[in-house]
């Protein structure tokens, strides 16, 4: 998922401060951190001693609901603002990677095809905390942009079995563990599940569970990874939310 370098006359002259870039595969955020580095920008590849002093995060997604719950930690231990630049391919998996990335905060998602010269826009920016440059006028494929509604006021539409049902889904749990665990069946769990999707506005689950991660992160400092509950599906080997 490499940047594509359309154009080399960018006329940027970087003064925007450091970018942390980071993400997966390893070796393609190097090269993208390499690729603004030749450009002027001060692009440090997800090197951690390096993060208190970045401005901004580009944060590089694979399609798929493991990748997009370790980019939601790298959000969230670093908490800076943040793009994104995913494989827009146009299926089920890409579209609900896109739509959980929007969910969880990100200024724009971009596609991999984007081009140097609109990323560097984008970037310019996010870093310089100024509104966010529309990509559009590059002619780049924009797959989102900021979703600007409070985490808080749209979850504050559920009702509490369908909170219940959202926070499950977020920890990975099956439909027969969650009906078991709220006392219901699988046939009224599916139905939550479905309620919690048209309210909150989104076309997966993962969507709804980037959405509830977004406002744990906004109702207080990060302290790292969680042990339990909602966030807790984004440990390492831990059961993730279907697309679906």
């Amino acid at each position: 998922m490499p940047i594509r370098l359309v154009g080399s006359d960018m006329g940027h002259s970087w003064r925007y401060g450091p970018v942390l870039v980071d993400g997966e595969p390893t070796l393609v955020v190097d090269a993208t951190a390499a690729a603004l580095q030749g450009h002027g920008v001060d692009a440090r590849a997800g090197q951690e001693d390096d993060a208190p002093a970045a401005r901004s995060l580009l944060l590089l997604v694979p399609v798929g609901a493991e990748a997009l719950c370790r980019a939601l930690d790298v959000v969230g231990r670093h908490r800076l603002p943040w793009g994104a630049i995913v494989d827009g391919r146009a299926d089920a998996r890409g579209a609900a990677t896109v739509d959980a990335l929007g969910e969880a905060g990100a200024s724009w998602v971009l596609d991999a095809d984007a081009g140097l010269p609109t990323v560097l826009d984008a970037l310019a920016a996010l870093t310089a905390s100024a509104a966010p440059a529309d990509p559009a006028r590059t002619g780049a494929p924009v797959l989102r942009r900021a979703v600007t509604t409070s985490p808080a006021r749209r979850l504050a539409s559920l009702t509490t079995e369908e909170r219940a049902v959202l926070e499950a889904m977020a920890g990975g749990r099956s439909l027969g563990e969650t009906a078991h665990a709220i006392g219901s069946t699988v046939a009224t769990v599916r139905a939550h599940r479905r309620a919690v999707r048209v309210k909150l506005g989104v076309r997966s689950q993962l969507a709804a569970v980037a959405l509830l991660i977004r406002q744990q992160a906004e109702d207080g400092p990060y302290r790292g990874r969680a042990t339990s509950g909602p966030a807790a599906s984004v440990r390492p080997g831990a059961p993730v939310p279907h697309l679906a």
